[in-house]
């Protein structure tokens, strides 16, 4: 499991896909991000693939927790364990150095994700 962080304008998309210890795909999954400096919460359910989404408008810059909550595929007594990973939402100012996105040079939009 790797959420991936996509920015669009104001828009931030968290995406991703859980696969189970062996590779198969965890469908039915219940993932969880939670900002936790406020407690705001938003939830996906990962498709038959394992694959989420999640879309946020205007966040906040900071750190998230992706929480994964078993799936139907997932043996009860670890549930609602889980597993968890900690992403970045960076801040749309600096990701364009107030320079409009579409004046953005794609090489340093890119090196500016991969710091």
């Amino acid at each position: 499991m790797t959420a991936n962080v996509l920015y669009r304008d104001n828009l931030v998309k968290i995406t991703g896909t859980k696969l189970e210890s062996d590779g198969s795909p965890n469908a039915g999954c219940l993932v969880t991000l939670v900002y936790p400096e406020t407690k705001q919460t938003w939830r996906a359910v990962t498709d038959k693939k394992g694959y989420f989404e999640i879309s946020l408008t205007d966040p906040k810059a900071g750190y998230y927790e992706v929480r994964y909550h078993g799936s139907g595929n997932v043996n009860r007594r670890f549930q609602p364990q889980g597993d968890w990973e900690i992403i970045e939402i960076k801040d749309f100012a600096k990701l364009y150095d107030n320079t409009p996105p579409d004046e953005t040079k794609a090489g340093d939009l890119a090196n500016f994700l991969n710091e």
